[in-house]
């Protein structure tokens, strides 16, 4: 189990944006599908309709489509090597997600606890690793699905399509960058009165964003609660209990050992919850669950009771929503 990091929650959410540390992640890759040219595909409108006099279904030829109302895709890629790329830029993604907060002044900016920076920083230089390898094995590999792609698409298949081997390796990259969400401060040397009115709309976003970054962390945790309540409560259709992945259990346990740092907005009725959650999940795995129906009962009550709050607590969240940077 992650080790829990503990965070000062006397701290502004103000502050903590001006401290902690903006991060971009950008995966980029080659695309694996396609358009398909117009007219590649030949497309026959049919319908069918009851004939009125016996009641049998006949067969009616409709009026052909327009080839520019109906678009046509085709797959030029189809290996594992790709797979395995794409489940592991899910993978980074969702590490992230898990640790970090969206910054909401920023699209596709996620807001790092300065408590967790290194951590997050080591972890994506050995994905980045990782990724290296295997965008490796899909170029060794590239020759061949191209010869692949070339009989199964048959006409459809061009070469214009498919990047050299050097195109595609500068295609997939994995690009961390950091920034600040401060008004800088350059900008009071060139106008005072522009430094002003950009720290007054910064000071406005921030406030809206701390609603969002509530709303965002209070959801998470309704999402981990209603599937958890949902596959621990009854049973299937034969009675039994529901079968349920490690992680049922797993996902949960990483939220609430990164909520702390993560509650940057000081949410004490979350907090309040998340400490409910703990109490019910200490010493508790999945086996543990499975194992034992008083641990599954006990467990799936006390999330019952936690959906509840949970429900009220999202319904009731402000829905505006701020415009990024």
């Amino acid at each position: 189990m992650t080790e829990e990091v503990q965070v000062n929650s006397s701290v502004s959410f103000a502050d903590r944006m001006r401290s902690g540390v903006g991060l971009q992640l950008t995966l980029g890759a080659v695309g694996v599908r396609r358009k398909a040219a117009k007219g590649a595909v030949d497309i026959k409108a049919k319908s069918r309709r009851r004939s009125a006099e016996n009641g049998e279904e006949v067969e009616e030829k409709g009026k052909d489509p327009s080839v520019d109302s109906v678009h046509l895709s085709k797959d030029i890629l189809k290996c594992d090597e790709i797979k395995n790329i794409q489940r592991l830029d899910a993978e980074i993604r969702g590490y992230v997600a898990a640790r970090a907060i969206p910054s909401m002044l920023r699209r596709g900016v996620y807001l790092v606890p300065v408590e967790l920076v290194q951590e997050i920083h080591t972890q994506l230089e050995l994905y980045r690793a990782r990724r290296d390898e295997m965008v490796d094995e899909f170029i060794r590999v590239y020759p061949d699905e191209r010869e692949k792609a070339k009989e199964r698409l048959g006409d459809l298949y061009s070469a214009r399509d498919y990047p050299t081997d050097n195109e595609i390796r500068k295609a997939f990259y994995m690009r961390v960058d950091y920034v600040s969400f401060d008004v800088p401060e350059q900008l009071g040397n060139i106008s005072s009165e522009m430094y002003a009115e950009q720290q007054r709309i910064m000071q406005e976003r921030v406030r809206e964003a701390a609603d969002e970054v509530r709303t965002v962390l209070r959801t998470q945790l309704a999402e981990l609660v209603d599937h958890m309540v949902e596959r621990l409560h009854g049973g299937n259709e034969q009675g039994k209990p529901k079968v349920f992945r490690n992680t049922l259990v797993t996902n949960m346990t990483e939220f609430l050992n990164y909520f702390e740092p993560r509650n940057v907005t000081d949410d004490q009725d979350l907090s309040a919850l998340v400490q409910r959650c703990r109490n019910l999940l200490s010493g508790v795995d999945a086996d543990a669950i499975r194992s034992s129906e008083a641990i599954r009962d006990r467990v799936a009550s006390g999330m019952g009771e936690v959906k509840e709050i949970l429900d009220t607590m999202v319904r009731d969240a402000p829905t505006r929503k701020i415009r990024p940077l």
